[in-house]
């Protein structure tokens, strides 16, 4: 069998080859490497028909043509090195090359505490990578809590740019002059942009603030939790869930609760990330505040989040950290507790009152 027959066997392994007009694939959303790794390749193949296992391995410095097969079949395994030429060969950005490292070390782990210390900084990294660095015209992104609403809308919505439409897929309401100029905003900023459908989508890109624009972003979430006033208020209790609690507790079992309460938010963010089905907006906010006596507890748990986090179909907004002190290292602040289910639409009985 010739060179070309080899490579052609073992680019058929991989499966049915990507649409031409596939979304370019998104590392932050795989927990296998070697499932990442087959669909990078085929979506890499899909834009450029010249591409070959034995193209990228030129590329990447590989002088086994067939070792990026015999990774996918499970037969070699990614040292440091060769993940760093296996970035090169598949176009990653430095990022993405890191958290392939992560990947790797994950799917690898030869015990549940590794396997869960490499969890933990997937989550972190996953978190993370959706920044990107504002200017001076993004920065109305943080100044008004409408920007990663309509972005919201627009994950949730088949929205083709009928502005009314998403105006009033939003509660309360929104007029369809302020839906334009939101949607053009986002557009001019990389956060959202339209296929060739004509179906609006949002992007992986997201904001990351200035260290001067704290004071907007605690604003900022000022604005999320009175939005959870006004649906207290406006939004049937079989439509919501609300709790809230005074509790009394010893400083151990306050560092229990704020853990528990970080295993439940990766889980919903797990959930999230995993539906493919969204048609709704939910604002969903986690506070834990202290409100007399102990000391404060200077250490969080690591991946603690960062703000409120408005949540549709992938994480849409991280906001701001908490300026005062008692900070996590990473900047994380402690969490609150408020549980406010507030769907955009259409209407979804869950929940107490």
């Amino acid at each position: 069998m010739n060179t070309e027959e080899n490579d052609n066997e073992a680019e058929d392994s991989l499966g049915p080859a990507t649409p031409s007009d596939a979304p370019e694939t998104n590392i932050y959303q795989y927990v296998d490497y070697r499932s990442y790794l087959k669909d990078r390749f085929k979506w890499l193949q899909s834009r450029d028909n010249s591409f070959s296992q034995r193209k990228l391995a030129r590329t990447a410095g590989f002088a086994n043509p067939g070792f990026f097969n015999e990774v996918i079949q499970g037969r070699r395994k990614l040292s440091s090195a060769a993940i760093d030429r296996m970035g090169v060969g598949l176009s990653l950005e430095t990022n993405e090359t890191e958290f392939l490292r992560v990947l790797v070390a994950y799917t690898e782990a030869k015990d549940m505490g590794e396997k869960e210390a490499a969890h933990q900084k997937l989550e972190l990294r996953r978190n993370r990578h959706f920044f990107r660095r504002l200017n001076q015209s993004q920065s109305k992104y943080y100044l008004d809590f409408n920007y990663p609403l309509v972005r919201a809308a627009i994950e949730a919505c088949d929205f083709r740019g009928n502005y009314q439409v998403l105006g009033d897929f939003l509660r309360p309401p929104m007029q369809a002059a302020s839906v334009k100029r939101y949607v053009r905003d986002l557009c001019e900023w990389g956060l959202a942009n339209q296929d060739r459908d004509g179906r609006y989508l949002v992007t992986h890109s997201f904001l990351e603030p200035p260290e001067e624009m704290k004071d907007a972003l605690v604003r900022l979430q000022q604005a999320w939790l009175s939005q959870s006033v006004y649906h207290l208020n406006t939004v049937p209790a079989a439509e919501r869930h609300v709790s809230s609690a005074l509790l009394t507790v010893g400083e151990e079992t306050y560092k229990a609760i704020l853990k528990q309460v970080e295993k439940m938010r990766e889980e919903i963010l797990r959930m999230v990330r995993d539906d493919k089905s969204a048609d709704r907006v939910v604002l969903f906010n986690i506070q834990v505040l202290p409100r007399g006596g102990g000391r404060r507890i200077r250490t969080i748990p690591p991946g603690m989040a960062t703000g409120a986090t408005a949540i549709t179909g992938k994480p849409v907004l991280v906001t701001s950290h908490d300026p005062e002190p008692g900070q996590a290292a990473d900047g994380a602040p402690a969490p609150s507790l408020t549980v406010s289910r507030a769907p955009g639409a259409p209407k979804h009985p869950a929940g107490n009152g």
